[in-house]
């Protein structure tokens, strides 16, 4: 018996994978996440921020209509909420009628939050079918619309830990018809909104929005951070989870007339600001929702007369028959095609191999990307996306390890070179493109003045991040073309030699090429020989699971093993 499965109690590589997949196991690691996010959240947090509440405002253009639009859904609401609809406006009326139902319950705090859902999703309902009717005839081709999910208090498809956002919106176009939206998922959502029944449970709800976030920047590549509303009692407040800090607004009673216009014009200008001011990278175009892939797409491709890599002899395998889902195993994810422009020339994914695993800091992305939209599958490059200190350049540190594995025997060549690298800038409507930053992106928030009364300057207020991308080129070939088992060991074998080698020749290798640190900075005066040697990217996914049942992958690897 392989002694590692012996050591963790599986006979196979089958039933390695089962453990390292099974519940107990990520309900500890995703309740060890959750800790860490509510504590991060509770040191970053900046509350009554009144700048929040003017974060995304909409272009010069647009400020007009939006004051227009503002003063028409405020007017009509409270027209409703005094029972005065007019003809052919039962619908909205009822809405109105919904929300206010919910207004005269909150205020005491006598209704329980799940009753409260479906009348705050008539509030949004309400300002999108105002605004596309207000919009008729006005060029509106950058302006969305923003709707509430259908569901509401249940397991948004995307995450691995089983939460329950209470309210998820959605961004569409102004020809959607105005109604809940059906098919949620943490890829298509703009905007979460936390529900609870008393005000001071805001810290609670603020705390509890974070695990949320993380999962909407997994799921979409094109954002750059994420907003929420927590509505706590009648009090509504805007909050906008940063890189180095989490800044909310002060707080807008829903329940009289000023503080419901405050949160109208927050629903307007999220309809009519550009992309990046709702925490999307305007470089990154997304492609439509397409369907998860059928399974005969996950079949592995015809071997070749010879292989690259002759194992020992051994008696020819039987062919395997496709494998069926283990159970327990999440069901396929849709897909979604994203156009990246890097120096101006489109690459195209739909993956993400390295998501961000921390809702803070500089959240390494690293992207498989391809230079035809239709061979997506195929990648010829990998893009990392990040957010470093100041002026750390990944395409330096990139070189420098290929510098000092030039000499370093079988290792050579094994390592990526560096294609394109680039500050990536925001295209923002009628002005230049600006470089992407942290004042960039949070403008004001990110700074607070010394003294307000005296009227300083402003002060930064967090750590100052460049928007990077390094396009580098794959040393090799997809592992998911290996033509056997053996190719596989022996990639795996290679893989570990260089990070070996980082380590050895390297004194501070903290590469993110894997979802936890491949090297550690080496014990002073420790000898070359202890320390320790890495695990490479696919090692760990094939031991956590993270590589299907289903995969070519798991399948050569495992029958290889055994």
């Amino acid at each position: 018996m392989n002694p590692l499965h012996a050591a963790l109690g599986a006979e196979s590589v089958g039933d390695l994978n089962k453990l390292y997949t099974s519940r107990p196991f990520y309900t500890a690691k995703n309740a060890q996440r959750k800790e860490e996010i509510e504590q991060r959240v509770r040191e970053l947090l900046r509350d009554n921020y009144p700048d929040v509440w003017n974060h995304s405002h909409p272009p010069i253009a647009f400020r007009r209509i939006a004051e227009d639009l503002v003063d028409a859904i405020s007017e009509a609401l409270e027209g409703h909420l005094a029972h005065q609809g007019g003809a052919g406006d039962d619908i909205q009326l009822a809405r109105a009628q919904q929300f206010n139902g919910w207004l005269a319950y909150a205020a005491a705090g006598n209704i329980e939050e799940p009753r409260r859902y479906s009348q705050i999703q008539a509030f949004f309902l309400y300002c999108a079918h105002k605004i596309q009717a207000r919009l008729q005839g006005i060029p509106h081709e950058k302006c969305r619309l923003i709707f509430p999910f259908q569901r509401y208090n249940f397991e948004l498809p995307g995450c691995d830990d089983h939460t329950h956002p209470d309210i998820a919106l959605c961004m569409r176009d102004f020809n959607t018809n105005v109604d809940l939206q059906q098919d949620p998922h943490y890829m298509d959502t703009g905007f979460i909104v936390e529900v609870k029944r008393y005000q001071n449970m805001f810290g609670e709800g603020v705390r509890q929005m974070g695990t949320y976030m993380l999962h909407m920047l997994r799921n979409q590549l094109d954002r750059r951070y994420a907003i929420g509303v927590t509505l706590c009692g009648t009090i509504a407040k805007v909050v906008v989870y940063g890189h180095d800090a989490v800044w909310a607004s002060t707080g807008a009673d829903l329940n009289t007339d000023a503080g419901r216009r405050v949160f109208i014009r927050q629903v307007v200008d999220w309809s009519l600001c550009t992309t990046d001011r709702i925490g999307l990278d305007s470089t990154i175009h997304r492609g439509p929702i397409l369907p998860p892939l059928p399974p005969a797409a996950a079949q592995p491709p015809a071997q070749p007369a010879a292989a690259a890599v002759q194992p020992p002899a051994q008696p020819a395998a039987a062919a395997q028959p496709p494998a069926q889902p283990a159970a327990g195993q999440p069901p396929p994810q849709p897909r979604r095609v994203y156009e990246i422009v890097i120096d101006r020339k489109s690459y195209y994914s739909e993956e993400c191999r390295q998501v961000a695993d921390k809702l803070t800091g500089q959240r390494w992305w690293c992207i498989p990307v391809s230079d035809n939209r239709n061979a997506v599958g195929v990648p010829l490059h990998l893009l990392i996306d990040y957010w470093p200190l100041e002026n750390h350049d990944e395409a330096v540190a990139i070189s420098h390890v290929n510098m000092k594995l030039r000499n370093t025997p079988g290792v050579q060549g094994s390592y990526p070179t560096v294609h394109k690298k680039e500050r990536v800038k925001q295209q923002r409507e009628g002005a230049p493109a600006v470089y992407d930053d942290t004042d960039t992106a949070y403008g004001d928030l990110s700074r607070i003045p010394r003294n307000a009364v005296a009227g300083d300057i402003p002060v930064r207020d967090t750590h100052f991040r460049r928007h990077k991308r390094v396009l580098i080129k794959y040393p090799g070939e997809a592992i998911s073309q290996a033509q056997n088992g053996w190719s596989v060991i022996v990639a795996i074998t290679h893989a570990m030699a260089v990070h070996n080698s980082l380590v050895t020749l390297r004194p501070v290798a903290r590469r993110p090429v894997a979802r936890r640190p491949v090297a550690r900075r080496p014990v002073a005066r420790r000898p070359v020989a202890r320390r320790p040697v890495a695990i490479p990217p696919v090692a760990i996914q094939i031991l956590h699971g993270d590589i299907n049942n289903n995969s070519i992958v798991h399948r050569m690897v495992g029958d290889a093993l055994q």
